[in-house]
């Protein structure tokens, strides 16, 4: 890990000083930044150049019961949604928001069903993957400020979760 948070700073630290001579031998290689892993931090990376991204947030809050949509994150097993029959994300085509509600979901995650946190974890890596594809596309548009606006201004960080 200690690796990971170097590179981060050596990514900062070119950003803030401009040191040219560092950044360009750096720009040999693949930029990553594998501890940056919330979607505002992945889009405040791209910003800043980084290309390579590898995080377990998608799994690790899927287990916990937590979802990320296009409004934010929310956690079903949250009594909130116990009578909730919206999908996890209504922009969302994934198997897990084509065919279960929240209710449904929190039931199995609550019930201590493996299935809950399967499908939780199957939505959050299908979201994050489009995640990705939708970045991809801004910046080959030449769109991605707008993107990284538009996506800011919506989404929600779930209150207290520090999974």
């Amino acid at each position: 890990a200690p690796y990971h948070v170097l590179l981060s700073f050596f990514l900062i630290f070119c950003f803030f000083f401009n040191d040219t001579a560092t950044t360009e031998i750096y720009t040999l290689s693949l930029h990553d930044a594998l501890p940056i892993c919330k979607p505002g931090d992945i889009l405040e990376a791209v910003s800043l150049g980084v290309d390579l991204f590898d995080c377990v947030v998608p799994t690790r809050f899927g287990r916990t019961g937590t979802a990320f949509t296009n409004q934010g994150e929310i956690t079903v097993r949250n009594a909130a949604y116990s009578q909730d029959t919206e999908p996890l994300d209504k922009e969302c085509s994934c198997y897990t928001c084509r065919n279960f509600s929240r209710a449904y979901l929190r039931h199995l995650i609550n019930v201590k069903e493996m299935a809950g946190i399967q499908l939780v974890t199957y939505h959050n890596v299908f979201w994050y993957k489009n995640f990705m594809v939708r970045i991809r596309e801004a910046i080959s548009e030449g769109k991605f400020t707008g993107l990284k606006k538009k996506f800011l201004e919506r989404f929600k960080e779930a209150e207290g979760n520090d999974n």
